[in-house]
């Protein structure tokens, strides 16, 4: 990688933003009067130029609550910038400035990164300005801060002021925006993060032009599909988003999905984890459709499916780990099960389940971490109305692993269940 080239072409596109914020109120003594406010907090961060005309994308954290906003640019100017618009969901926001002629960086894909492929960034970490650090691209697609982003994760040295610089890759193009370090001191320890550029530019589109930005969601839970569960669902490779739960009413249960569906594709695009689906759906915009490919009893099945508006209290997936068991019908399990009471049917907010009464020791429902006071929803997501069908479901997935879905403290889970 021709890191010289790249300072010297693409270096001056870097920009530092130095920002005055909101006070915080002083600690206040014994003998204070009224509250008093502490001075202005001052912060700095880094950002690049995407348009000559001043356009420049940098981190919502690093203008979150400003009061001025400055860019420092290569040529020793400094000028004050207006935030266009920041959106908290991607920690993505966009700054102008009143100039023209400005360098601007080539924009990349994320399409196009690969794992090991060498990258730089730019930025001025604890502000010294125009700082550039190297490293590889070390994963694809990490969940952090549990924000619906698909971080790029790389070991290129990023430490507080390099928030909001970008991330290069071998042919100068920005392929991220450099936002997150994983630390137990403050300081680089080894993983960073970045925003993948396409995101970003479809954020910074909608803030530019004024738009409120929105983002799609359908009204499913999902969990991610364990090596276990793949074999129990008839899965050749531990893939897809299972669905735990739909909505009632909404796009997900109008479409035809159901729990135990597991979501292979969606808008044509390949769901390898349950992360993937609330991104790509994320993506789309509201009130458009989308086709999802399913798995159902050994069959694949499109469906079509509405986007609406992901509210802010909506939780678009629900990682649960599960851990593999052997048994059988509930006896050799290790269950003791009886049916709901009218009061827990109303409480739970479920007609068809049983209650898991006690859990035996040592017994394949305690490997597979089945509680007492769970309650067993069915087999496959498939419902049941008594003790005898729940038995018939169990017989039928005896040759080979079965997965049973529980609600525990009003969540929803699938765990995987091998007969020996």
């Amino acid at each position: 990688m021709d890191y010289v080239g790249l300072v010297e072409r693409h270096g001056p596109s870097v920009v530092h933003v130095s920002v005055r914020g909101r006070p915080s109120p002083t600690t206040q003594t014994a003998n204070a009067t009224p509250p008093t406010e502490g001075p202005p907090a001052r912060s700095f961060g880094s950002g690049f130029v995407v348009s000559d005309d001043g356009f420049i994308l940098t981190n919502a954290h690093v203008v979150a609550n400003a009061i001025d906003v400055y860019v420092h640019l290569t040529d020793k100017r400094e000028l004050r910038a207006k935030v266009i618009g920041l959106d908290n969901h991607t920690d993505v926001a966009v700054l102008k400035i009143d100039t023209s002629g400005l360098p601007v960086v080539k924009i990349g894909s994320i399409d196009r990164v690969k794992v090991g492929e060498p990258v730089a960034a730019i930025g001025s970490p604890f502000g010294f300005e125009h700082t550039i650090t190297s490293g590889i691209v070390s994963a694809k697609s990490r969940n952090v801060d549990d924000l619906l982003v698909p971080f790029i994760q790389t070991d290129a040295a990023i430490n507080p002021g390099n928030s909001g610089g970008p991330l290069f890759n071998a042919a100068g193009e920005v392929i991220g925006i450099n936002s997150r370090i994983w630390s137990r001191s403050g300081g680089f320890q080894g993983l960073s993060f970045a925003i993948p550029i396409d995101i970003a530019m479809q954020v910074a589109s909608d803030l530019r032009a004024g738009r409120r930005v929105t983002r799609g969601a359908i009204g499913v839970t999902v969990q991610p599909v364990s090596s276990e569960l793949a074999r129990a669902f008839g899965l050749d490779r531990a893939r897809g988003a299972l669905v735990l739960d739909v909505e009632k009413g909404g796009p997900a249960q109008r479409a035809g999905l159901r729990a135990g569906d597991v979501v292979l594709t969606a808008d044509s695009r390949t769901i390898d984890t349950s992360l993937d689906l609330p991104r790509v759906i994320g993506s789309l915009r509201p009130g458009t459709q989308t086709v999802l490919e399913v798995l159902r009893d050994d069959q694949t099945v499109p469906l079509t499916v509405g986007i609406v508006e992901l509210r802010q209290e909506d939780r678009a997936s629900s990682p649960v780990s599960t851990a593999p068991a052997t048994g059988a019908p509930e006896a050799t399990l290790g269950l003791v099960l009886r049916p709901l009471t009218p009061e827990e049917q109303r409480r739970n907010g479920v007609q068809e389940a049983l209650m898991v009464e006690s859990v035996t020791a040592k017994s394949a429902a305690l490997r597979a971490e089945v509680k007492s006071g769970d309650l067993i929803l069915g087999v496959r997501g498939q419902p049941y109305r008594s003790i005898d069908e729940f038995r018939e479901q169990l017989k039928a997935a005896s040759s080979g692993p079965f997965a049973l879905l529980l609600l525990r403290n009003n969540q929803r889970k699938f765990v995987a269940i091998e007969p020996n």
